[in-house]
């Protein structure tokens, strides 16, 4: 047999065979087994505090009764015979409407999905309803051998299964009236077993797999506190250089004044410093690496104390706040238990980006 023809019987209706279903996926399939029964027999008893105990099939021999004497006292015949006639298709009916449901129902189950070919007003409807979606699978077993599997489920499935014999409605979808229900139980509880188990795994898998960027996340903050640790060394520990330089425009702003040099510096002081002899000359003192400037000689007095951009004033308190938050990171980094959990990674990420960038926000609020 070809491995892409499709494992169904030949009374399986064209709904059913259109699911493309390879032989090897189906693992088991079956239909309800035929019964020997009456619908209005199979009615439990019910009170009614009117009437007592009774049953629909006492009140239906009530009603054709009652109806059958009246046409016997009139001595009409032919309403008897009618009488008779529908009493016998009023009793008949239900089971006759049941049998039909019976013999269009088919059950299957695959690796994957369990299958219900139903009715729904006469109209062949087929449903697949996923292990996963099924929380608990249990059975039921009749003294002739036959049982009902039940379909405890997670989510909602538009089916509605039916008992066969009193027509009642289940709550969960069933398999009703199958053969060996503890062994098809047992089976079905294997496939679900083994899809369930399958898909933790995976999951499982998938979380073990799932990268880790604790590595090259350290290597980059470790990167970024080495620049701005450089960078505070170039400005209070190298031998500075000195640069004679001619102001050509100062800015006011609101926080002070903004120079620029004709070498192209520019440095922020608090107030202007330049007197009224239009003497613009200056000596720079800059870092040897970043060309920073440190300090502004006027007519031979220092400035530094006016000076308010790079280091100077309130920022340099922000740049060594982000070098002990990027230290402290690089050293949290180093610890195992915290590399592998990834939402402390993203944690300590997040405020090193904060702090890194916070002076330079504060240099772009404040200039």
């Amino acid at each position: 047999m070809s491995k892409d023809k499709l494992l169904i019987d030949d009374d399986f209706n064209a709904g059913w065979k259109n699911l493309v279903f390879k032989e090897e996926d189906i693992l088991w399939q079956g239909k309800p087994k035929k019964k020997f029964s009456f619908y209005f027999l199979e009615q439990d008893f019910y009170h009614d505090v009117m009437t007592g105990p009774s049953s629909k099939f006492i009140i239906l021999l009530v009603f054709f009764g009652v109806l059958f004497y009246a046409f016997y006292e009139a001595g009409n015949y032919l309403g008897m015979l009618l009488t008779a006639f529908f009493f016998v298709f009023v009793f008949s009916l239900p089971d006759i409407i049941l049998r039909y449901y019976r013999n269009n129902t088919k059950y299957a189950a695959t690796k994957d999905v369990v299958l219900f070919q139903t009715l729904s007003w006469f109209q062949s409807k087929t449903i697949a309803i996923p292990f996963m979606d099924i929380a608990k699978i249990s059975f039921q077993e009749f003294k002739d051998g036959t049982g009902v599997i039940t379909f405890l489920l997670r989510n909602d499935h538009d089916i509605i299964t039916r008992n066969f014999t009193t027509g009642d409605r289940r709550i969960y979808p069933t398999f009703e009236d199958v053969e060996s229900p503890v062994a098809l139980c047992q089976t079905l509880q294997g496939i679900h077993y083994k899809r369930i188990k399958g898909q933790v795994f995976k999951k499982s898998n998938k979380n073990k797999t799932k990268k880790n960027y604790a590595k090259q996340i350290q290597i980059l903050i470790g990167v970024i506190l080495i620049a701005f640790t450089i960078y505070a060394f170039d400005f209070y520990v190298f031998p500075k250089n000195q640069v004679e330089d001619i102001i050509v425009k100062m800015e006011f702003i609101d926080f002070g004044v903004v120079y620029k040099t004709e070498k192209k510096y520019r440095f922020i002081a608090e107030s202007s410093f330049l007197g009224r002899d239009n003497d613009n000359n200056i000596t720079i003192h800059k870092s040897p690496i970043f060309k920073t400037v440190i300090d502004v000689f006027y007519k031979n007095k220092s400035n530094k104390n006016i000076l308010s951009s790079s280091l100077h004033g309130m920022i340099k308190y922000f740049h060594f706040a982000a070098i002990m938050t990027l230290y402290i990171s690089w050293i949290l980094l180093t610890k195992e238990k915290i590399r592998s959990n990834n939402d402390l990674v993203m944690k300590i990420t997040v405020i090193s980006i904060f702090m890194t960038l916070l002076p330079f926000y504060i240099v772009y609020i404040l200039f």
